[in-house]
């Protein structure tokens, strides 16, 4: 999603609001597939236990493994917003599942690059790693750092405070 959506922006010459908010890029079919093969989601209630079960288990891990834990958090705000956007859920609905995970995210990093590179370190380390994968997400999160239409330029990391 992310890296179609930075590719779209650049082709076209503009910004990447796509990041920001609940539209999918493609065909919504593929969507489905992709949170079938990936997460065993296929309807609203296997989204929700997903994201309940997955957000239980980051906020428990969190205090011995920010890195797993953002990556269970990355994982669940990817099935919530997606669930949203080829219609298992409203937008509200996906909004409530993900806020409580961006609150355990912003107190875990300060900065969009610390986030990054716990989701590196999880994705490489925790539940089923794949070097493939990996280099895939590793050159996503790199274009998101330094890409001039990325969000993470335009959008600051949440104060902790705030959120």
């Amino acid at each position: 999603r992310v890296s179609l959506e930075l590719v779209g922006a650049a082709r076209d010459g503009r910004r990447a609001p796509l990041l920001q908010v609940m539209t999918l890029p493609g065909p919504i079919g593929r969507w489905r597939t992709s949170l079938d093969h990936e997460f065993d989601v296929v309807d609203a209630a296997s989204a929700e236990s997903f994201v309940a079960t997955r957000s239980a288990l980051a906020y428990s891990l969190a205090p011995r493994s920010a890195s797993c834990a953002t990556l269970l958090a990355a994982q669940c705000l990817h099935v919530a917003t997606t669930s949203a956007g080829i219609g298992y859920w409203t937008r509200e609905e996906a909004l409530a599942a993900c806020a409580p995970l961006v609150a355990l995210l912003v107190r875990l990093h300060g900065s969009w690059a610390s986030f990054a590179a716990a989701f590196l370190a999880g994705e490489k380390t925790c539940g089923n790693p794949d070097d493939v994968r990996h280099l895939v997400f590793a050159q996503v999160v790199g274009r998101l750092l330094d890409d001039e239409r990325s969000p993470w330029l335009d959008v600051p990391w949440p104060d902790a405070a705030a959120a």
